[in-house]
């Protein structure tokens, strides 16, 4: 189990000490579609759902959600997040928004890419 940086030598679950890295700033971009059914997707598009701006909604979810990323993964540590970036586009074909979403941080360990899951988890629910 050596191999693994998240793993004692007796296979438990530890966090990586990351005192010797060097902070830098990183960028993760990711992208992901969110389909539905076509009377759905244009109430949206048209800002006719009754509880108001869902894309709105969404940014803002969006946005917690990466704040809460070292709560959400195990074994993330605490990120100072620069900036959060979620933008939205329309694909007409397929009923779906397509999701846009930039993060970045200066911290000397990141795990950005799942924050994709978290992301579109919250605009979900």
């Amino acid at each position: 189990m050596s191999q693994f940086s998240h793993f004692n030598e007796r296979g438990r679950a530890k966090m990586v000490d990351i005192s010797d890295k060097s902070s830098t700033v990183r960028t993760a971009v990711a992208v992901s579609s969110v389909r539905m059914i076509k009377e759905v997707f244009h109430k949206i598009e048209q800002r006719e759902i009754g509880k108001g701006d869902v894309l709105s909604v969404a940014q803002v979810a969006g946005i917690m959600a990466a704040k809460q990323t070292s709560t959400i993964i195990p074994m993330c540590h605490p990120l100072a997040l620069k900036g959060v970036d979620i933008s939205f586009h329309w694909e007409e074909d397929g009923n779906a928004h397509i999701l846009n979403i930039q993060v970045q941080v200066k911290k000397k360990e990141v795990r950005v890419w799942r924050w994709k899951r978290s992301l579109l988890l919250q605009y979900v629910h």
